[in-house]
């Protein structure tokens, strides 16, 4: 089987500007009084991944005309999720390796780890609201519910 990743690369380019700019919204976002907090997410930002969420949020938003700015944020949303489910998951299975490093439990252990996701999820939750759409909280809670 092929690597998709030149492909991706490719299908993702016309929207390479915009997910530069999911990736520093998370950044921005992922910043706390707590030190262990922005440090554990440039460890994640920096462990790559594919970021497909984020990415046919915004491919989506393209295609249905829509010109707004919410589009990044709401992409850094579903990658907040997304990352969320991720660093609870490895926890579950307890899972060695992310990517090839150190899964966030095996490096920070699994109190940590689970207050971070947590955390993560609800920053969310948070993002998702600053535009006072309701009924965008209740989607990813029922999307992620499932």
């Amino acid at each position: 089987m092929e690597n998709s990743s030149p492909a991706l690369s490719q299908i993702f380019e016309p929207i390479r500007a915009d997910l530069e700019a999911v990736d520093r919204e998370f950044s921005r976002h992922v910043q706390s009084q707590v030190e262990l907090i922005p440090k554990i997410g440039r460890y994640i930002q920096t462990s790559g991944g594919k970021r497909i969420r984020p990415a046919v949020l915004l491919m989506a938003s393209r295609l249905s005309g829509y010109t707004g700015d919410r589009a990044i944020l709401y992409a850094a949303v579903v990658e907040f999720i997304h990352t969320a489910t991720l660093v609870h998951d490895d926890i579950i299975d307890d899972a060695d390796l992310r990517r090839g490093r150190l899964s966030v439990h095996s490096r920070w252990g699994n109190d940590i780890t689970v207050l971070l996701g947590d955390y993560l999820y609800i920053k969310s939750m948070a993002l998702a609201l600053t535009h006072d759409t309701l009924d965008l909280v209740r989607v990813l809670c029922d999307v992620t519910l499932k």
